[in-house]
């Protein structure tokens, strides 16, 4: 019977504390200046972009996502050198839900090659504009990234710790 209690109460503390922080953006800064990424969390929007395009850079972020719980992916964006990234975030991100994988335009995906089980699409040299309406993620292929949420902008740093950070 205490299993059972401790599975409910579990269960309904973690609702309450989704509910409770829907309109809470984190940002987390993951990785080294040599396997960077950014990801953007809140409520059930999460976006990923991964800065430099090294293959270490998915290993951070997964660990993050086992850490937060996070299951389900709007977007991922390769930002430069995709080719290893890509590889390394499908078999990373094998178990959750990606809605939409965002390449630089000149990246060869091949005929009926899903990344991270997508069909990618392809932005130009100014980068990526994600909004989700709840806040705007603006990214690089220099690495700048800069997130919009509630009116103000804010630049996220392209030097980062090995650790997680959250700001």
């Amino acid at each position: 019977f205490s299993v059972i209690l401790a599975s409910f109460v579990f269960f309904v503390s973690s609702a309450v504390y989704s509910f409770m922080n829907r309109d809470v953006l984190s940002v987390y800064k993951v990785g080294s200046s040599r396997a960077a990424a950014v990801v953007a969390v809140m409520g059930r929007n999460v976006d990923i972009i991964d800065i430099t395009g090294n293959a270490k850079s998915s290993e951070y972020v997964s660990k993050l996502a086992d850490i937060c719980g996070i299951r389900t992916v709007n977007t991922v964006s390769f930002m430069k050198n995709p080719y290893q990234s890509m590889a390394a975030f499908s078999e990373r991100l094998a178990l959750n839900s990606v809605g939409r994988v965002y390449v630089p335009e000149n990246t060869y995906t091949g005929y009926d090659v899903g990344i991270c089980g997508c069909e990618p699409e392809f932005f130009d040299k100014n980068g990526v504009f994600l909004d989700n309406g709840a806040y705007t993620i603006e990214a690089g292929t220099d690495g700048a990234v800069r997130i919009s949420y509630k009116g103000s902008w804010e630049i996220i740093s392209r030097i980062l710790t090995d650790d997680f950070q959250e700001s």
